[in-house]
């Protein structure tokens, strides 16, 4: 059976592209621009959690959309190497991090894991919406959607 978790990220990459796709045939307005920066700057700032390394953008940094699409790539290949990993001891290894708001935690990395993708699903539908209200028909980007194309 297919790792759950890898089923999640596959989709939420073609969502990404699906949604790059829809932004690129037109001026995306800065509603959906800061929504899906939010997205790829949270996973970076996940990433660097995990990694114990500062991260280079803020959580809702103001991105163009070629800049949104460079720091996603760069997750994805970096997701694809922590799921890629043979060991659960990846996956069970705790992190300690502060949050924005300056509180304390500890997960471990697949509690973060599922939460970065659930994330992303989220604010999707929050992208729809602003879409919507800019008079664009929303990309869809539901998970069994992807599923029907066969994914």
């Amino acid at each position: 059976m297919t790792d759950l978790l890898e089923k999640l990220y596959e989709h939420n990459w073609w969502a990404h592209d699906e949604m790059v796709a829809e932004l690129r045939r037109a001026t995306p307005d800065a509603e959906t621009l800061r929504l899906l920066a939010h997205i790829v700057a949270a996973e970076h700032l996940w990433l660097s959690r995990i990694d114990d390394v500062k991260p280079r953008v803020a959580v809702w940094p103001k991105l163009t959309l070629d800049e949104i699409v460079a720091l996603e790539s760069e997750n994805r290949t970096r997701f694809r190497d922590l799921l890629g990993r043979p060991d659960d001891s990846t996956r069970l290894r705790r992190v300690r991090y502060r949050n924005s708001a300056g509180n304390d935690f500890e997960n471990d990395v697949e509690e973060i894991l599922t939460h970065v993708a659930m994330h992303g699903h989220y604010h999707r539908g929050q992208i729809a919406r602003a879409m919507r209200a800019a008079g664009r028909e929303p990309v869809y980007t539901d998970y069994i959607g992807f599923v029907r194309k066969g994914r």
